[in-house]
């Protein structure tokens, strides 16, 4: 859980520059959520935890060792992540059902992230509504 008031205001300073560095993502503050931001930049995924800090002027030490529990949270995001793209959909019932969107095509996975048996599914072009 964070501790004090969510960093609205440097959230709000903070979007322009992430903007300038990619498609920006807000994360919902929950408690469990590591950072606030997630943008998704030019060949990689940078995910940014956004906190005010006074004085201002500290080492990283100093830093790391103030707001280690923070720090800590982001360090157990993989440094270099492979992303997956994937599509769930659920019916009234909440009936679930997911894909993996590759290049060409949606491979039908189960919950878990594996292929299903089946194999892949789906073709890279959508089908004609008639």
């Amino acid at each position: 859980m964070s501790k004090g008031r969510p960093p609205l205001r440097g959230l709000e300073d903070a979007l322009p520059l992430a903007r300038s560095r990619g498609l920006v993502m807000q994360v919902v503050r929950d408690g469990e959520s590591p950072a606030e931001l997630v943008v998704i930049g030019d060949g990689e995924i940078i995910i940014a935890r956004i906190r005010r800090a006074a004085p201002f002027l500290r080492t990283p030490e100093e830093l790391e060792y103030e707001r280690y529990d923070l720090i800590h949270q982001l360090r157990r995001i993989p440094e270099r992540v492979v992303v997956s793209r994937e599509f769930w959909i659920y019916s009234k019932k909440q009936s679930w059902r997911y894909f993996r969107i590759g290049a060409g095509r949606l491979t039908e996975i189960g919950r878990d992230g594996l292929p299903l048996a089946g194999g892949e599914k789906g073709t890279g072009s959508p089908p004609t509504l008639v």
